[in-house]
C-alpha cells in the first residue's frame, strides 16, 4: 500500500495538468472500492501474504490519487496568505476522520469476531454440549485475545476441543475482516458521492477565480 501511495501521490500532480482534480479524486475512490472488494475476496484462512499484495497496492494507488488532489483543491481555493491555515485545517480534518473511521471499523471488527466465536462454539459438534455455555461466555469476553492467538484463560479443553476452537477463531476472524471491509467499501462509496460536490473546474480555473476574488476584495 505504501508503494502505491509513493508512486501515485506525485503522479497525481502531473495528472492534474491534464484532468480535472475532481475527476481524479472520483477515480481514486472508485479504485479504492474495487481494491477493498478485491481484498475482501482475497482474505481466507489459507491466504498467504503474497495474496494480499495486489489488492493493497491497488488501494494505495487509489489513496494516492485522492490525497494529492484533495490537498490541491483545498489550497487552490484560498489565497496564498491563507494557504497555511487551509493546509492545517485539511490535515486536522483528515486526522479526525482517520481516527473516527479506525474506531468505527475497529468496533465492527471486534464485535463481529465476538459474535462469530460464540456462534461457532454453540454450533460446533466437536465441543461437548456441557462445555458450550461456559466456553461461549469465555470466548465472548476474551475475543480480542483469541484473535491474536493468546490462549483462552479459565477453561480446560481437550486437544480436540482446543483444535476446534482454533478453527472457529480463524474462521471468525476472516469473516469479521470481510464484514469490516464491506463496511469500509460502503463508506468509500459515500465519499465518492460527496466528491461530486467538489469544484468541477481545473486547478487553473480555481486559481483564476481566487485571483479575481482577491482583486475584487482589494477594490472594495
Amino acid at each position: 500500500m505504501s508503494v502505491g501511495l509513493f508512486i501515485m501521490a506525485p503522479l497525481g500532480g502531473y495528472l492534474a495538468k491534464h484532468f480535472k482534480p475532481k475527476r481524479i479524486v472520483q477515480v481514486g475512490f472508485i479504485i479504492n472500492v474495487l481494491a477493498l472488494l478485491y481484498l475482501r475476496q482475497s482474505i481466507a484462512v489459507t491466504a498467504s501474504v503474497s495474496s494480499l499484495i495486489a489488492p493493497l497496492l491497488l488501494y494505495g494507488i487509489g489513496m494516492g490519487l485522492v490525497f494529492s488532489q484533495v490537498t490541491n483543491i483545498t489550497l487552490s481555493a484560498v489565497s496564498p496568505s491563507e494557504a497555511g491555515e487551509a493546509s492545517g485545517v485539511n490535515n486536522t480534518l483528515r486526522q479526525v476522520g482517520q481516527s473516527l473511521g479506525t474506531a468505527l471499523i475497529g468496533t465492527i471488527l471486534v464485535a463481529s469476531i465476538g459474535s462469530g466465536l460464540v456462534d461457532g462454539v454453540n454450533n460446533s459438534s466437536v465441543i461437548s454440549e456441557q462445555h458450550r455455555p461456559a466456553l461461549a461466555q469465555a470466548v465472548s469476553a476474551q475475543s480480542s485475545n483469541i484473535e491474536f492467538g493468546i490462549p483462552l484463560q479459565g477453561t480446560s479443553l481437550s486437544p480436540d476441543e482446543a483444535k476446534e476452537l482454533k478453527r472457529i477463531a480463524n474462521e471468525s476472524t476472516v469473516k469479521a475482516n470481510k464484514q469490516s471491509l464491506l463496511f469500509t467499501a460502503a463508506f468509500t462509496i459515500g465519499a465518492l458521492a460527496l466528491a461530486s460536490q467538489l469544484p468541477s473546474v481545473g486547478l487553473s480555473g480555481l486559481e483564476k477565480d481566487e485571483s479575481l476574488a482577491t482583486k475584487s476584495t482589494a477594490a472594495h
